[in-house]
């Protein structure tokens, strides 16, 4: 019944002794602090919890040196429930006046409060494969722990996250009820290793007659000669051909004349057959060279008035 009568003192404007007679609160509260506080006070007495609790926490953020606001936001959050609130307003009040006349009874209540938290709250044991990892709990940016980890939460739902290096971080929604015990037991992923970059090319190295470098200049050089021996069989049957004109008009023989007729084909079909065959032995000695040579290009242009030019690179 004390208890009960010095509370109710309390939050309506009467306080232990180092209060007397004080209605209002410390000497030094703002004015919106005290407007706030007088109005909170009114909300209680008409039975408006919720509104009473809003006034009396702006006029603590306006004034956190005051005794009085924190005893009675611890009052009305315990009224309303909230029974961490209250145990922290009530911390806050015995921090504020050392002195406090009811420091034993709100100290005791304090445990009180914690007792009936410790049973309203779940337990959640969580432990992954592997172990080690962090427990991040609704958000939180300081980790709860590591696991294998055991930790009570308040009753409701909670959103975890667990992160451990080298794996990808696991995240899990958990409702625990009141009194609840809960055990979770997570397998982590490892992240697959990203293959590793490609060496950097390096400086080209100097071909050597080892590495075949030789070979399409020696396709070319077979072509140039076939060529060559073609033009010169072309030229004997020019020649041939001459002859022949000769003979007969200095009277000679035709059969004589058909044999230089005959060798002047032969060695025409000859010649044209080596030019062809050697002009193709030089193109594709040309362009197996340009193809195997990485460092070979081939400028084209300047084409039109404004001088534009390509460079292609085989």
């Amino acid at each position: 019944m004390f208890r009960r009568c010095l509370l109710t003192a309390l939050l309506l404007g009467a306080s232990p002794p180092a209060f007397a007679q004080q209605p209002s609160l410390e000497a030094g509260a703002p004015p919106l602090a005290e407007q706030r506080y007088l109005t909170g006070r009114n909300l209680y007495r008409q039975g408006n919890l919720e509104g009473a609790a809003e006034e009396f926490r702006t006029a603590f953020d306006l004034f956190p040196e005051s005794p009085k606001l924190a005893f009675n936001l611890g009052r009305v959050s315990e009224r309303l429930g909230r029974l961490a609130d209250a145990a922290d307003y009530y911390r806050a009040y015995l921090r504020l006046a050392p002195e406090a006349a009811d420091r034993a009874e709100i100290e005791a209540l304090v445990v009180s409060l914690d007792r009936r938290l410790a049973d309203q709250q779940g337990t959640l044991v969580l432990t992954t494969e592997p172990l080690g990892a962090a427990v991040f709990v609704d958000g939180a940016t300081t980790a709860a722990g590591r696991t294998p980890l055991t930790v009570r939460l308040a009753p409701g739902e909670h959103a975890l996250r667990v992160v451990l290096d080298g794996h990808e971080t696991a995240l899990r929604t958990l409702d625990l009820a009141a009194g609840q015990r809960s055990a979770l037991t997570l397998r982590l992923v490892p992240v697959e290793a990203a293959p590793p970059p490609p060496p950097p090319p390096g400086p080209r190295a100097a071909r050597t007659p080892d590495d075949g470098a030789w070979m399409p200049w020696a396709v070319v050089g077979v072509g140039g000669a076939v060529t060559v021996t073609g033009a010169v069989l072309l030229a004997q049957a020019f020649g041939a051909a001459d002859d022949r004109d000769a003979l007969l008009s200095e009277g000679g023989s035709v059969d004589e004349a058909r044999g230089l007729d005959d060798d002047a084909r032969l060695y025409q079909g000859l010649g044209w057959a080596g030019v062809g065959v050697g002009l193709v032995a030089v193109g594709g000695g040309l362009a197996w060279w340009l193809l195997d040579d990485e460092d070979a290009t081939v400028s084209l242009g300047p084409w039109g008035p404004a001088g534009a030019a390509a460079q292609v690179r085989f």
